[in-house]
C-alpha cells in the first residue's frame, strides 16, 4: 500500500474533469441551440457554415434590392404612361389641324397647346427620378461613356484651317460615346453590349467607308487617300496609314498623338450608363436596366409644326413614331419587371434551401443533446462519488499501525 500517490483518486479526478468538460459543452449547446458555438466544436463545419451565412444574408439583401429595382421600373413606367397620354393628345391635335376646314391662324392656336404639351414631356423626362437617379433623360440609356479626355485613336486630315479629323473617342469629358470627330468627319457606330463588340462594329463601318459602301463626307477621302487600316484587339484600336499626315494648332487635341505613318495605340477607358440591380450575393450577379431618353428631342418631335397642312402630315408621322418609341420603352420595362419578379422568387427559394442546409450543419438536435447531457450528468455524479471513495483508500494504512 502507498500513501504518497493516490493513483485511484488521480484517475477518478481525470474522469471527473473530462465529464465536467463534456457536461459544460452540452449545456452550452443546449442553451444556445447551436451545435457549433466555437471553432473547436467543428472547425470545418464552422468554415462552411460561415460561408453559407454570408450567402444567406446576401440573398436577403438581394431580395430587397430587387424590390427596389421593381419600384424604380414602376416609377419610370408610370411616367412613360403619362408621356403616352400626352402623345395621344398631340396626335389628336395634329389630326384636328390636318382638317381642311381650319385656317393657318386656327392652326396657330392649336400649335400653342402643342408647344405646352412638348414642354410637359420634357418636364416629365427631366424630373422623373428614383432616389435621385434620373430615369428618363437618357442618363441610364446604357450607352458607353468616355471617362477620360481624348481617349481613343485619332486620325488627322491635312486641313489645319477646318480642323478635319475622325476617330474613336469623344470630347468634352463625359460625353456620350460616339465614334465622332470635330465638325464633319465621323463614322457613326451602333452601341453594342460591350466595348469590344462596339469597336468591332466600328471596324466594320470603317471598311464600309473605305470601300464607299457608306458615304460620310471627307471621312471617305481621308481614309482612302492615306490607305488607312484599322485593327481591333480587345479594347485597343490600332490605325495605320501608308502616308504621313498631320494637323497642328488644334486646341482640342493637345494631348493627342498625331499619326505619321506609324501605328498609334490607345486603351479606351469606358463606363456604361446602365442601372445594375444586384440580384445575388456574389460579384457579377446583377440585372441591367437601360431606359432610353424620353425627351422631345429623342422622340424627334421637338421641331414639329402645325402651321400648314403639309407640315401637319409630317407631324402625324413623327407623332406615330414617338408613340411607337414610348410603347417599345414601356414594353421593355414590363419585361424587366417580369424578369426581376422571377429573380426574386428564385432568390427566395435559394435563401430558404441554403438556410436549411446551414441549419443542418450549425443547429443542435435538442433531443439528442438532452440524452448526452443526462448521460454526462449521471457520470458527473458517479465520478464525484467515486472520487470520495478513492480519497478514503489511504486510510487503510492506519489499520497496520494498530
Amino acid at each position: 500500500m502507498i500513501i504518497s500517490h493516490n493513483l485511484a483518486a488521480l484517475n477518478t479526478n481525470n474522469r471527473l474533469r473530462n465529464n465536467n468538460r463534456l457536461l459544460t459543452n452540452s449545456l452550452e449547446k443546449l442553451s444556445s441551440g447551436l451545435r457549433i458555438n466555437k471553432a473547436a466544436d467543428d472547425a470545418a463545419g464552422l468554415t462552411i457554415s460561415e460561408k453559407m451565412r454570408a450567402q444567406i444574408r446576401g440573398l436577403e439583401q438581394a431580395k430587397r434590392n430587387i424590390q427596389d429595382g421593381i419600384s424604380l421600373i414602376q416609377t419610370a413606367e408610370g411616367a412613360l404612361g403619362s408621356i403616352h397620354d400626352i402623345l395621344q393628345r398631340m396626335n389628336e391635335l395634329a389630326v384636328q389641324a390636318a382638317n381642311g376646314t381650319y385656317t393657318d391662324d386656327d392652326r396657330k392656336r392649336v400649335q400653342d397647346e402643342f408647344e405646352e404639351l412638348k414642354k410637359e414631356i420634357d418636364n416629365i423626362a427631366k424630373n422623373t427620378e428614383f432616389n435621385g437617379v434620373k430615369l428618363l433623360d437618357g442618363s441610364i440609356s446604357g450607352k458607353i461613356r468616355i471617362t477620360g479626355s481624348y481617349i481613343g485613336v485619332w486620325g488627322f486630315g491635312q486641313n489645319p484651317t477646318q480642323g478635319e479629323r475622325w476617330g474613336v473617342g469623344s470630347f468634352p469629358y463625359h460625353s456620350t460615346f460616339e465614334f465622332s470627330s470635330g465638325s464633319s468627319v465621323w463614322i457613326p457606330t451602333e452601341i453594342k453590349s460591350n466595348i469590344n463588340e462596339t469597336l468591332l462594329e466600328l471596324k466594320k463601318n470603317f471598311y464600309k467607308v473605305k470601300n464607299n459602301e457608306i458615304i460620310y463626307g471627307t471621312a471617305n477621302t481621308l481614309i482612302q487617300n492615306h490607305n488607312m487600316e484599322m485593327y481591333v484587339y480587345g479594347n485597343t484600336v490600332i490605325v495605320t496609314s501608308a502616308s504621313d499626315f498631320t494637323l497642328t494648332g488644334d486646341s482640342y487635341l493637345i494631348d493627342a498623338k498625331y499619326l505619321t505613318g506609324n501605328p498609334a495605340t490607345y486603351d479606351i477607358s469606358i463606363e456604361d450608363t446602365l442601372i445594375k440591380i444586384q440580384t445575388g450575393p456574389n460579384s457579377g450577379q446583377f440585372n441591367s436596366i437601360a431606359i432610353n431618353d424620353a425627351q422631345t428631342a429623342a422622340l424627334k418631335i421637338d421641331d414639329i409644326s402645325l402651321s400648314s397642312q403639309k407640315n401637319v402630315q409630317d407631324s402625324l408621322r413623327k407623332i406615330e413614331q414617338a408613340i411607337n418609341y414610348i410603347s417599345t420603352e414601356r414594353s421593355k420595362l414590363g419585361a424587366y419587371q417580369n424578369r426581376l419578379e422571377y429573380a426574386m422568387n428564385n432568390v427566395a427559394n435559394y435563401a430558404e434551401n441554403l438556410t436549411a442546409a446551414e441549419s443542418r450543419i450549425r443547429d443542435i438536435d435538442m433531443a439528442k443533446e438532452m440524452m448526452v447531457m443526462i448521460k454526462q450528468n449521471i457520470l458527473m455524479q458517479s465520478s464525484q462519488a467515486m472520487l470520495a471513495q478513492a480519497n478514503q483508500l489511504p486510510n487503510g494504512v492506519l489499520n497496520l499501525l494498530k
